[in-house]
């Protein structure tokens, strides 16, 4: 009956419990940190003789100094790493986790290895009792030594170069497992037993066995010396495959072999190979009809695997290997590899398709010099396509419907469509495409390479990050539906290319025409934003016309355009700087912010400010062009803190000003309130909107605008002279508080303005003649100033 991990580790404790001696359970309780850190234990303290050590709480432990313990649980997705000797009087004890043991080991009771990820490094030495591996152990670029039983259940990976020696100085078991060797040296000193179902490969190794024994089992022995010194025992179904080494076996199992032949399949006829299929030393293997392999079919040494004009597809359960020089070629065909398959390239092999459908339900990975070649075909690809070399491509269709990876060499694309349903990640490597269409579901990241592209690229969601490189737009357009372009790299257009921005760019660069672009081809280039633009570099060059209906945010840089156009949506600055080749126009939209223009600014139907109670100051070093369908909203908060604008050279003011002024201001003025400059010029050329400016106040306190007031004249108005626009505040209608002699003084003058009314009534008809006298004394040249009597 198998046993549950858990009941396997309620049974440790059991044991640790009855086996301590005034020891105590210490659990780990740090994200990070030092096993000899006391309190990066609970209870507080450093594991001593003996306590048992428990790290399961998914952090990292690392141990500088010698442990020496009762006992060592790492468990749920932990990570233990020795920077020294650990001596462990009972067992070592691994769940889910990752522990590295770097220096030598002791393990008195075994280690026992249920889920975890196990390395022993270096030139350590292990000893105690059985290490029971039941999950990975790994040994890298090391020469361990293993004093202790080992026995594998589950997975053992040894890799290195020739000056390593990883020793197994005692019996050494495996049992329905596998043991992969490669490119190191391994010593089998004591009994080494393969059973049941076992599975071993030896590549470029030296590997020396005292004494082995094999039962069910298969061994795999490539470029290899392999050396016995004692009992060789192959029993039971055994099989032993050795290629270019000192020993050749040819009884293999589940596997096929044609080392120097040639296999034809041909007319309608079917073959099919339960087992696995291998092609050695220079075989040629054709198949004209329908080749069906359950297991893996490799090609070794210059093998050749053809597939020509086919209706029906072929298929290959599990991996398609090609290695050493071979190639794989397949012509008006199909070849469909299962999804628990995979195709990988290496040591410099080749696959080509032609008219054909290469359809990969798992991944494809691509090393060592390899190459790709595909024309007029259709490649699916459902898991992941690593390429670290190369790919050549004409008229196909690429679907990768997870992540691409590029990582090494030479893509190129000429006139196909490059669909990613995945990521896209570009390193070290040059990445071409002429004539075709790419497009990303999720995220673009160009690290140290060169992006060279002609056609469209589509980002409909996610990230394109371009780090350290260079991205060239050739006659391309360049479509962000929803993403984020960031942009370290220095992009370059092209005559023809535009860039078309709805969801996000943060640049970090520049945005340049071509080297190959003539003066009279710029006008072609266009950066059009209608989403979020933003410059986060302190000085960055777009000499490229922009057109910007969305977000164009400049925050506190400095920016050199071509050409900036405004349509629609909102320019901001934040102490930003601008130059520019030619006039900034706005013909709608907002302006925003705080800011220079060392340029002609010119607003065709466009509104500098808003009305959200924000100050807006800018500085034109050109002219200011402020048309008649324009707005310029001046905030005034205090006398200190109001928005303003400063024209270097010639302002025509043509359009609406709107002058909005705090109430808190409002509530202030007194007759000896001075004057604000909000407008400077160096010369007025135009004034036709000073004579329509409109003023409001509003609360501060409130956000929004709604309810803004409009403001009686006589608190406030505009005057201008021939180098500024002022405002005045209480000419003609201040608030005051009236004295009490201020009260009697008007009683008095309304009681005689009552006499005074008296008199004039009682003596008016003295008066007409007075008048009749004046008339006739003055003459007629004043009979336009006295009245004449109505009779």
């Amino acid at each position: 009956m198998k046993v549950g991990t858990c009941d396997l580790f309620y049974t440790f404790f059991l044991f640790c419990i009855f086996n301590q001696v005034q020891g105590i359970t210490r659990e780990w309780n740090s994200a990070n940190g030092l096993f000899s850190e006391p309190l990066n234990w609970t209870p507080n303290g450093v594991p001593g003789l003996t306590d048992l050590a428990n790290i399961s709480n998914q952090g990292l432990c690392y141990s500088d100094d010698p442990i020496n313990i009762n006992s060592l649980w790492i468990d749920y997705n932990s990570t233990y790493e020795s920077g020294n000797t650990v001596d462990v009087i009972q067992t070592i004890l691994l769940g889910n986790c990752v522990a590295l043991f770097n220096y030598n080991t002791t393990a008195l009771g075994g280690i026992t290895n249920y889920g975890g990820f196990l390395y022993f490094q270096n030139n350590s030495v292990i000893k105690g009792g059985i290490i029971q591996n039941q999950y990975f152990l790994g040994a890298y670029m090391s020469s361990p030594t293993f004093e202790s039983q080992v026995e594998n259940l589950n997975y053992i990976e040894i890799f290195g170069s020739h000056q390593n020696v990883t020793t197994f100085s005692n019996t050494y078991t495996s049992k329905d497992s596998r043991l992969i060797i490669l490119n190191t040296k391994v010593a089998f000193l004591g009994q080494a037993y393969h059973l049941n179902k076992d599975y071993s490969a030896f590549n470029y190794s030296d590997v020396y066995f005292k004494h082995i024994y094999t039962n069910d089992s298969f061994i795999d022995i490539y470029n290899s010396n392999i050396y016995y010194g004692g009992k060789v025992i192959y029993e039971n179904s055994t099989g032993l495959r050795s290629r270019f080494s000192n020993h050749e076996y040819s009884n293999c199992i589940v596997s096929y072999s044609f080392g120097n032949a040639i296999l034809s399949i041909e007319g309608n006829s079917t073959v099919t190979v339960n087992g696995t299929t291998n092609c050695f030393d220079n075989s040629s293997f054709i198949v004209k009809s329908q080749l069906i392999v359950n297991k893996y079919f490799q090609l070794w040494n210059g093998s050749l695997l053809l597939f020509q004009k086919s209706n029906l597809p072929s298929t290959i359960a599990e991996v398609l290997f090609l290695r050493n020089n071979s190639i794989i070629s397949l012509t008006d065909t199909t070849l469909i590899i299962n999804p628990s398959g995979n195709l990988i390239l290496n040591d410099v092999s080749s696959l080509y398709t032609e008219r054909s459908n290469l359809i990969v339900h798992g991944s494809v990975a691509i090393f060592d010099h390899s190459w790709l070649t595909t024309n007029q075909s259709y490649l699916l690809v459902e898991g992941y396509f690593l390429c670290m070399n190369g790919v050549y491509d004409i008229n196909s269709v690429y679907d990768i419907r997870s992540t691409f990876i590029m990582g090494g060499g030479l893509s190129s694309f000429m006139h196909s469509d490059i669909k990613v349903g995945g990521d896209l990640l570009v390193s070290d490597s040059i990445f071409h495409m002429s004539n075709s269409t790419l497009l990303v579901t999720n995220n673009i990241e160009v690290t140290n390479a060169i992006f060279l592209a002609s056609g469209s690229i589509t980002i409909e969601k996610g990230a394109f990050y371009f780090g350290k490189g260079y991205l060239e737009l050739a006659r391309c357009k360049l479509l962000i539906l929803g993403g984020t372009l960031t942009s370290g790299a220095e992009i370059q257009i092209s005559p023809g290319s535009t860039f078309v921005n709805n969801g996000t760019v943060i640049l970090i660069s520049n945005i340049i025409p071509s080297n190959t672009t003539k003066p009279n081809e710029l006008e072609s280039l266009l950066v059009e934003n209608s989403g979020n633009f933003t410059i986060h570099t302190q000085v960055s060059k777009i000499q490229v016309p922009v057109l910007n209906t969305g977000y164009f945010d400049l925050l506190n840089n400095t920016v050199d355009f071509n050409r900036f156009t405004q349509d629609l949506g909102t320019l901001n600055l934040n102490g930003s700087f601008v130059n520019s080749n030619e006039s900034i126009v706005v013909n709608g939209g907002i302006i925003l912010g705080k800011g220079t223009f060392n340029s002609t600014l010119n607003n065709n139907g466009g509104q500098i400010g808003n009305r959200d109670n924000t100050l807006h100051k800018f500085d034109i070093m050109g002219d200011f062009n402020h048309e008649s369908n324009s707005t310029f909203i001046i905030t005034i908060l205090s006398m200190d803190d109001y928005s303003n604008i400063n024209i270097n050279n010639t302002a025509s003011i043509n359009g609406t000003i709107e002058v909005r002024i705090s109430k808190d201001v409002i509530n202030n003025i007194s007759s000896d309130t001075p004057p604000l400059n909000v407008i400077n010029y160096g010369k007025l050329e135009s004034k036709i909107g000073f004579d329509q400016i409109k003023f409001s106040t509003f609360d501060p306190k409130e956000s929004t605008s709604t309810n803004d007031e409009p403001l009686d004249s006589c608190i406030a108005k505009s005057t201008y002279d021939e180098k500024s626009l002022s405002i005045l505040f209480g000419q003609g209608c201040i608030n005051k508080k009236i004295s009490a002699g201020a009260i009697a003084g008007i009683v008095v003058g309304c009681v005689a303005a009552v006499v005074l009314a008296g008199l004039t009534f009682h003596f008016k008809k003295r008066i007409r003649y007075s008048y009749i006298i004046a008339k006739d004394s003055l003459g007629e040249k004043m009979k336009k100033i006295i009245p004449k009597q109505d009779k």
